[in-house]
């Protein structure tokens, strides 16, 4: 959206064409591309970003027996060598 309305690309953003058709915007373009870069998510159905997703965890410990765990046969059961 941004590029279509300002017709030009900031020098700090990918540029989409490899043959730079589109030009870099100079200063009444970047405002205008900021302003629109600023807008998307009043008119966009876009996923959320990387620092808007939050996942849940947990962590848990549990003491093990090394006595147990380590015996020479059990290390043969489970076939390591």
């Amino acid at each position: 959206m941004a590029l279509e309305k300002c017709k030009c690309v900031p020098w700090n953003y990918p540029n989409p064409f490899p043959d730079f058709t589109v030009p870099f915007c100079n200063y009444v373009g970047a405002d205008c591309f900021d302003s629109e870069m600023h807008e998307p998510f009043l008119s966009c159905d876009c996923p959320n970003d990387c620092s808007a997703v939050t996942y849940p965890f947990h962590m848990s410990t549990k003491f093990t027996n090394t006595e147990e765990t380590c015996k020479e046969d059990m290390i043969t059961k489970i076939g390591i060598q």
